[in-house]
């Protein structure tokens, strides 16, 4: 697995709900190839997305420091939805480290880190990102 590469948030949501499994059938005995896929009956009011940045790699925990490209509107899901905010893990250890949060409101990107608020820059992606947040845009309000 390439812990560097870039990511895009919509691709990671699409895979999360299709998934190969083997499984072992009873009939011929033997582990055979399935896919799973996730559908829901209504599309969720929110989304929360957790990114697993840490892996057990060869006895050890190692940080995931992927890229994740962000869109400040998704519609290719269950509907439109517009980013709310991101929580970011800085750090290389699950046991330590800062989280800080960006948030988007009226169309402005804010960085919040301890006792500090501040316009910041568009994050179009990230290496530090832990959680997303998206708010379904039919009932957003401004």
């Amino acid at each position: 697995m390439d812990i560097t590469k870039s990511l895009d948030i919509v691709h990671m949501i699409k895979n999360a709900l299709d998934t190969d499994v083997t499984k072992y059938c009873n009939s011929c005995r033997q582990n055979t190839g399935h896919k799973e896929s996730n559908n829901f009956i209504q599309s969720p009011q929110n989304l929360v997305i957790v990114i697993n940045r840490f892996l057990q790699l060869d006895g050890g925990v190692v940080k995931n420091s992927s890229h994740v490209q962000f869109h400040t509107n998704i519609t290719e899901i269950f509907g439109s939805y517009q980013l709310l905010g991101v929580i970011h893990h800085h750090g290389t250890s699950l046991n330590s480290g800062h989280y800080t949060t960006t948030i988007y409101i009226n169309d402005m990107f804010y960085s919040c880190n301890d006792h500090k608020i501040a316009p910041s820059e568009c994050i179009q992606d990230s290496g530090s990102a832990y959680i997303v947040f998206y708010r379904k845009l039919n009932n957003y309000i401004t």
